[in-house]
């Protein structure tokens, strides 16, 4: 059944138009609804969320003994194990370098790109490259 409002149909069930306008309406209807929140909402549905979220760690824990949460023990052994070892100078220095240089690179290679982008854009809004 098609029902008419000014220059505006409306389909209601039973109708196949497509995507109607009625289902957009409906979410326009939606997204307003959650934008039109107030803060006693919002609190209460926070309110809800810790409730809920501390009766799901209460159902979670119910069933263990205190045994259970003790923590284990691990034996550990503190001998030193030497897995990093310092660099020396010469490395510090070529890394330091290599690191400046690449810098240096990205940074000419995003200044290019900048540029052109930047060109590009000048040329599209004026239209005085292009032509």
């Amino acid at each position: 059944m098609l029902r008419c409002r000014g220059a505006i149909t409306v389909a209601r069930s039973g109708a196949s138009a497509g995507v109607a306008l009625g289902d957009t309406l409906e979410r326009v209807v939606v997204v307003s609804s959650l934008m039109s929140l107030t803060v006693f909402d919002v609190t209460v549905r926070s309110v809800a969320i810790i409730v809920l979220s501390a009766i799901a760690a209460w159902f979670a824990s119910r069933g263990r003994t205190r045994a259970q949460f003790k923590p284990a023990m691990v034996r550990v052994d503190k001998r030193p194990v030497h897995i990093y070892k310092n660099p020396n100078k010469d490395k510090s220095l070529r890394s330091a370098g290599f690191l400046g240089v690449t810098s240096l690179a990205a940074g000419i290679c995003l200044a290019f790109f900048v540029s052109l982008l930047a060109a590009y854009l000048y040329s599209t809004l004026t239209g005085s490259l292009g032509s």
